[in-house]
């Protein structure tokens, strides 16, 4: 269900390579929603709305809100939807949710970002009822492209990482580059898998999953391939698990911790 409801709300999703990884990337936030209580769902970073305008297909879902920083990216977001509410708030300064009243959160790519993450994460504890769902992910400090980029010289490092052509655009140069103060701009490269298994412990959450997805280089690789061919390659690979681009982490709030 999961992946029919992302490719629904994804145009294009079965034939163009950049948003079929939209699509896969939906579609693992929607499978995790799916296993736990979802009535009322918020999605902290909410950009253009990709994932945030399917969560009303999710069977029982009541509320579906999305929250960004940037207005720009709310207003385009509320022209495709009709069934979302739509929020501007910061989450380094607080989000607008009444104690205990969310069933599910998902923080998708938004962790990086953040100049208080220790506070973020206290923050979606308390809005979260006892038992309420987070899905969160972020770059993977330990994935195995990144680990091998450390070790070239910081030059071709850049270089290869840069946005100056069109297969290049997906890429993370912030990972070499100094927060700029842009809401895009990265204060950390990520999370390991390891330090997020510490921050669930440390902020009364329980790990319900952990693992790595996404593909070690930008989506639309392998111009030389059909694009059929290269959508069911980016819903294969991704299912590795092993050192791939990205942490996903489903959490749990954990109902003995006040």
């Amino acid at each position: 269900m999961a992946r029919s409801v992302a490719q629904g709300q994804v145009p294009g999703s079965t034939t163009d390579p950049i948003a079929a990884y939209d699509a896969v990337r939906t579609a693992m936030l929607l499978a995790a929603l799916l296993e736990g209580p979802h009535g009322v769902v918020v999605e902290v970073g909410s950009g253009s709305g990709i994932a945030t305008r399917c969560l009303p297909h999710l069977p029982g879902n009541r509320l579906a809100v999305g929250v960004d920083v940037e207005r720009g990216a709310l207003r385009k977001a509320v022209e495709t939807s009709d069934r979302v509410n739509y929020l501007a708030a910061s989450a380094d300064s607080g989000l607008p949710f009444r104690t205990g009243s969310v069933d599910a959160v998902v923080a998708s790519e938004v962790y990086e970002h953040l100049e208080h993450r220790e506070g973020f994460m206290e923050e979606l504890r308390r809005i979260l009822k006892p038992a309420g769902r987070l899905v969160l992910t972020t770059p993977n400090t330990e994935s195995a492209v990144l680990m091998l980029l450390r070790v070239l010289p910081r030059e071709w490092a850049k270089t290869i990482l840069s946005r100056s052509d069109e297969r290049q655009q997906y890429l993370h140069p912030e990972f070499f580059d100094r927060y700029d103060g842009s809401p895009h701009s990265h204060r950390i490269e990520g999370a390991s898998v390891r330090e997020l298994q510490r921050t669930a412990q440390d902020h009364g959450f329980r790990q319900v999953r952990c693992t790595t997805w996404g593909l070690p280089f930008a989506p639309n690789f392998g111009g030389l391939l059909l694009p059929r061919v290269r959508v069911l390659l980016l819903w294969r690979l991704h299912e590795l698990g092993v050192g791939l681009r990205h942490v996903m982490v489903v959490w749990e709030r954990n109902p003995n911790r006040a």
